[in-house]
């Protein structure tokens, strides 16, 4: 079954860096991936995103997974989430108090990896929940070293 997960935040978070990356992941490790961006159309600024669909082959309207980088995002993306949703927002920079969602996971992004941004972590995060195997992080590392170059 499809698993559909949205990474949204604010413009230059670094979410369609973010997404890219994590979809290569699967893709390295043989998994069917799909994914798509989208942004409100002021350059530098408002609300943006990204959807990545692993092992199926369509998108869904609700997402199994939205990772939240600012309350921003999270506001312009929050219609997507239903009660199977389950959210990890930064619990610095989001208030979901306004969503309603299966599980509310806050992370203080910024403070895991020391980042301006957070979004590594916010990457992290993730393959931790959809349990990334041991064995796959050499594959993982190789692909992160080749896309930042070392």
């Amino acid at each position: 079954m499809a698993k559909t997960i949205l990474f949204t935040g604010s413009a230059s978070q670094g979410i369609k860096t973010l997404t890219d990356t994590f979809a290569h992941i699967p893709l390295s490790l043989g998994l069917h991936v799909s994914s798509s961006q989208f942004y409100q159309s002021s350059p530098r600024k408002g609300a943006m995103g990204g959807d990545v669909v692993i092992g199926g082959d369509c998108q869904n309207y609700y997402v199994d997974f939205l990772v939240a980088l600012s309350h921003e995002g999270l506001m312009y993306t929050k219609d997507r989430v239903n009660d199977d949703t389950i959210l990890i927002y930064d619990s610095k920079e989001a208030d979901p108090s306004s969503i309603n969602a299966k599980k509310k996971i806050g992370l203080d992004f910024k403070s895991i990896n020391g980042s301006k941004f957070g979004n590594t972590a916010a990457m992290g995060a993730m393959f931790k929940i959809l349990g990334i195997k041991e064995n796959d992080k050499s594959r993982l590392e190789g692909l992160l070293n080749k896309k930042f170059k070392g």
